[in-house]
């Protein structure tokens, strides 16, 4: 008589590797799943934050206009871009912006501990003071602006063109203020 395999056996066995693969499936959806919440519920600010400690390289856009570099700040409503050129671009995180990572970096970003403003409302206030000029990014007007920030109000700022001209810009319109280096 040929005793061979056990039948209940492999019936055991069937059983386990079934249950086996089931949870192994049901922990790769879970996974998914949490991964996903956990994508839906960051602000661009947090994205902004991260990429300052990847230090990954990344595309700005705005409108037609385009910068590359790394973010090298990010707090609040405000990251801040450095171009390899030396430009500073002073992004505003609720403006009419896209990134994207151009880039891995592969040896790490920098500590988002430093300190600075904790708005791009903030920053440009700083600018204010500063009294130099800068170049706006505002897909309404769709073209770089260059300007001296004259004052920073509630909701808009009051800039001189070049001409001595005065604008009144509302601040959710202003995408980027650009030092040029």
């Amino acid at each position: 008589m040929d005793r061979g395999e056990d039948p209940l056996e492999s019936l055991r066995r069937e059983l386990r590797e079934s249950v086996g693969d089931e949870f192994r499936r049901s922990s790769e959806e879970d996974e998914a799943a949490a991964r996903k919440l956990l994508l839906s519920r960051r602000t661009l600010a947090d994205v902004a934050l991260e990429l300052v400690s990847r230090g990954d390289t990344v595309q700005l856009n705005v409108g037609a206009e385009r910068f590359v570099g790394v973010i090298t700040y990010a707090r609040g409503s405000l990251a801040t871009l450095e171009t390899s050129s030396g430009d500073v671009v002073h992004v505003n995180l609720a403006g009419p912006i896209a990134i994207r990572v151009t880039k891995r970096s592969t040896s790490g970003g920098r500590s988002p501990d430093e300190l600075g403003p904790d708005s791009f409302e903030a920053r440009l206030r700083e600018l204010e003071h500063d009294e130099q000029m800068v170049v706006l990014a505002m897909p309404i007007i769709g073209e770089a602006f260059p300007c001296r920030i004259e004052a920073v109000a509630a909701d808009h700022a009051l800039v001189l063109d070049r001409t001595g001209q005065e604008w009144f810009v509302p601040l959710h319109q202003v995408a980027t203020a650009t030092r040029r280096n």
